[in-house]
């Protein structure tokens, strides 16, 4: 949950800089706002690919994308180790719950 917080919050705080900068020179404002887009973009692209399934994947393109946020990125980036590394201690358990069964199956094929 905190990774689609995070990368909410890039998005609003790109957006606020971007604003902010709009005041004093229209044109480096544009291509800071290019730059600060294309890396959310990343990071957008980041929890599409994890909630697909890959979340290992996903998780560094989401860290990748926010690191031009830091330290409001820093939310982002925390949620995604945590989407990581829940993503991993499941892939474990699947991985024993298949051990097991084939174990089970082995011994019972030579009884």
């Amino acid at each position: 949950m905190m990774v689609y917080i995070g990368v909410i919050l890039n998005l609003l705080g790109a957006l606020a800089a971007w604003l902010n900068l709009l005041e004093q020179n229209e044109s480096l404002a544009n291509i800071f706002l290019f730059i600060l887009l294309a890396s959310w973009l990343v990071s957008f692209i980041g929890i599409v690919v994890g909630v697909l399934g890959k979340k290992k994947a996903g998780g560094i393109l989401v860290m990748v994308g926010s690191a031009l946020f830091v330290p409001l990125g820093l939310i982002a980036i925390i949620g995604a180790r945590t989407w990581m590394a829940t993503s991993a201690e499941e892939g474990l358990h699947e991985r024993r719950m298949a051990v097991g069964n084939t174990l089970r199956e082995t011994n019972h094929g030579n009884s």
